[in-house]
């Protein structure tokens, strides 16, 4: 087998064309292939719960109907939450003018009733007397303290003042 250098070059460029020609081949293990399909299939499944939930999804035109309806009911309740809030002002306006009113005619029968003491006082009594009106003019302004607190604690009771800011 004694080839000539021209053979050899001719043969080199053979094994050389057939090397460059050659498709390379890749090994897949029998680990690599089953998670190859394991990923295939996490992708199909995705892939079908992605499909559920755009058949889900509410469209453009869905949403406009949707929040035109929820702008309806919110101007519906403010609007009732309006006429409530002029209401609860009429009531308030009336508690006042009946609180002023009470509190007017409890402040006139202590007057009254003072200078009716004094007076009484004046008439008869000297220097024990004195202590006596004293003491009534006293219990008179105590008595109408406390006339008054219990009107208060009374509209209080029945929710018709209200408390707070």
């Amino acid at each position: 087998m004694n080839l000539s250098t021209e053979e050899l070059k001719a043969l080199n460029r053979k094994d050389e064309s057939t090397a460059l020609s050659a498709v390379p081949v890749v090994t897949v293990t029998e680990k690599n292939w089953k998670a190859l399909l394991s990923l295939v299939s996490r992708l199909w499944e995705r892939q079908e719960v992605t499909e559920e939930l755009l058949r889900e999804l509410m469209t453009y035109s869905d949403a406009e109907n949707l929040l035109a309806a929820i702008d309806e009911s919110s101007q519906e309740q403010l609007s009732r939450l309006q006429s409530e809030i002029e209401e609860f002002a009429k009531q308030v306006g009336n508690m006042n003018e009946s609180f002023s009113r009470s509190t007017n005619s409890l402040v006139l029968k202590s007057e009254n009733s003072i200078t009716a003491a004094q007076h009484l006082a004046e008439e008869e009594i000297s220097g024990i007397g004195k202590a006596v009106l004293r003491w009534a003019v006293g219990s008179s302004i105590v008595s109408l303290m406390l006339h008054l607190a219990f009107f208060v604690w009374q509209m209080i009771s029945a929710g018709s003042l209200p408390i707070g800011p």
